[in-house]
């Protein structure tokens, strides 16, 4: 997995509601940039079957991994599994060792909602279960997770070290320019060093000391440097305030 493109979603009424605040996107958003990898699409969806089996297939179609978390409990808007089988056009099996352990946790209360814990779409893998009570569940490229951030921090900490690529390096630029003047010197960059993505982030609140943050990112370091050099022109480096670099840093997999 070297180049892959990554979808996430993110599966709840209660997370549109305002009920619960949306934390999950915004983690693994920022697991994957230190991973260095690449994520594309990321969504927030109600419990609605059409529009999830929808949602899912569009994300397949524009994402080489989606990473999915919610809706996997035994309560009646907890079907995320099944949509997930009707997306992929798959058979909902029963799982015996799936079934051996709700029954070992919940003894004489295990009911049919309980057990429905245990039907996955056919083909599903059950990863980590040597490390977790419940495994991370992975059918076609597509990794599920539950809702609860404390779990699935836990569950993509172990996961973590198969996705590490190369991390970026980053050259942070504050500057006086408004953000029209430097538009074109940026997009030439890119033009001109294919592999180093330039960014421009204005800064309207009065406090602030500068008024355009240019990022300069890319995985190759001499790429980069040059790209750098290039840019820190006479004209360009006249409005520069600052300049940070940051180096990649060892990937954490501890939960």
């Amino acid at each position: 997995m070297a180049n892959e493109t990554f979808g996430l979603l993110c599966i709840g009424n209660e997370l549109l509601s305002g009920k619960v605040a949306e934390t999950n996107l915004a983690y693994w958003i920022q697991e994957f940039k230190k991973l260095g990898r690449r994520v594309t699409v990321a969504i927030m969806a109600p419990d609605e079957r059409s529009l999830l089996v929808d949602t899912i297939r569009f994300i397949r179609q524009n994402c080489d991994i989606l990473l999915m978390s919610g809706g996997i409990g035994p309560t009646h808007d907890d079907f995320t599994l099944p949509v997930l089988a009707e997306a992929l056009n798959k058979p909902l099996v029963r799982y015996p060792e799936l079934v051996e352990a709700i029954e070992g946790y919940y003894g004489e209360n295990t009911n049919s909602h309980l057990l429905s814990m245990a039907d996955l779409p056919e083909g599903t893998e059950l990863l980590y279960w040597d490390q977790l009570l419940v495994p991370l569940f992975r059918v076609e490229q597509i990794y599920v997770f539950p809702g609860a951030p404390n779990l699935l921090r836990k569950k993509f900490s172990l996961l973590a070290k198969d996705l590490s690529s190369i991390p970026n390096y980053v050259h942070k630029i504050y500057t006086t320019f408004d953000e029209g003047v430097i538009a074109g010197p940026m997009e030439q960059i890119e033009q001109r060093f294919p592999g180093v993505y330039v960014g421009s982030y204005p800064r309207y609140d009065p406090g602030a000391d500068y008024r355009v943050l240019v990022t300069m990112e890319s995985k190759d370091k001499e790429l980069l440097q040059r790209a750098y050099e290039n840019l820190m022109t006479q004209d360009f480096q006249s409005g520069v305030l600052r300049v940070n670099s940051e180096e990649p840093k060892p990937v954490s997999t501890d939960s």
